[in-house]
């Protein structure tokens, strides 16, 4: 409604993790003559060069979620080392120790959340233990990550203590659930 008042256009697209898609979108971005850009890059230094350009020829652009990209502009995000701490944190206090850590592979933003989680285990006296970092390939919503995650999870699962999990991505968080029973 805001915007029709302003004679501005929303554009959203969706690039899937996929860094050839980031590309093509910010292309038609560029021939659509638009007045700003605001992304979630795929990688920390996906197109890098082209985003490069555009900020400095065509728009200004904002940066969310991915805010350790090389880009030097506005970024809006959180920060993964402290948001990843306070739950692993919250979980020991809830007498959680066997913390699974699951993060979609590839993405910017994993080495502060790993930071975090390991902290937080080492600041509450808990051993880490390299296998509860769980990384699942996703570079789109129609992968079928069902059986790496089932067969990940279930590894995990199977050992004698409890275990609680810390997932980082929007759609893991549905499927996970589903082996965590």
């Amino acid at each position: 409604m805001i915007l029709s008042q302003t004679n501005y256009q929303l554009i959203l697209l969706q690039t899937f993790n996929d860094e050839k898609k980031e590309k093509e979108a910010l292309e038609l971005c560029v021939q659509s003559n638009i007045d700003g850009i605001i992304i979630s890059p795929v990688k920390n230094d996906s197109s890098l060069s082209l985003l490069m350009y555009i900020m400095e020829q065509i728009c200004p652009i904002i940066i969310f979620d991915r805010i350790n990209h090389q880009l030097d502009t506005f970024k809006i995000g959180i920060q993964n080392n402290k948001v990843i701490y306070q739950a692993t944190e919250e979980m020991i206090k809830n007498g959680r120790k066997n913390i699974i850590l699951l993060l979609c592979k590839d993405i910017g933003g994993n080495a502060s959340r790993i930071k975090g989680y390991k902290d937080a285990l080492f600041n509450c006296s808990i051993p880490y233990n390299e296998q509860n970092i769980v990384e699942i390939s996703y570079s789109s919503p129609k992968d079928d990550i069902d059986e790496e995650l089932e067969r990940k999870i279930s590894s995990l699962l199977s050992t004698p203590s409890p275990r609680c999990t810390s997932i980082d991505h929007g759609h893991f968080i549905i499927k996970g659930l589903t082996y965590i029973k």
